[in-house]
């Protein structure tokens, strides 16, 4: 089975960061950056980006803006068999068009000091890695789950 491809971008201006809480889906309630599935039009995990950031919040990410900065591989533990479900690009964009607003799917987008983030809002899975990619770091992160719950998370630095 080949993993569904997806994007999650950070807007980041100076030191902040743009956190909103998913509405629905996957993470729903918790505060994440915006993104989704690549769609058969998305050539690219940038033209995903700037389709789920006009679709999740109104406003348009500039593409030469977008850089991603890890790869967050998640797979399904079934038995003893890990099963690869999800490679997301995880990105952050520093310019855009518009002011993001909230949707059904993004609700209550705020702004945070990416040094001082909500972790009490952030899902406890993403607290190791999220401070990491917001300060530049390029990394490689392996999350296994079974269900809703995660059973690991490793976390390397890409080379």
């Amino acid at each position: 089975m080949n993993p569904e491809l997806q994007s999650l971008c950070f807007l980041v201006e100076g030191n902040m960061t743009l956190l909103a809480k998913k509405g629905r889906g996957l993470m729903k309630g918790w505060r994440t950056g915006f993104g989704g599935k690549r769609e058969p039009q998305d050539a690219l995990y940038t033209d995903c980006t700037i389709r789920e950031g006009q679709e999740e919040l109104g406003f348009t990410p500039i593409a030469l803006y977008i850089d991603c900065f890890a790869f967050l591989d998640v797979y399904r533990l079934k038995g003893s068999i890990e099963e690869h479900l999800r490679r997301v690009a995880v990105q952050i964009c520093t310019q855009w068009n518009g002011i993001p607003r909230a949707s059904a799917e993004m609700l209550d987008p705020r702004w945070f000091p990416k040094d001082d983030l909500p972790l009490a809002e952030i899902h406890p899975s993403n607290h190791e890695w999220i401070g990491r990619v917001l300060r530049r770091e390029r990394l490689h992160i392996k999350k296994v789950v079974d269900g809703e719950r995660t059973l690991s998370v490793d976390i390397v630095p890409a080379s």
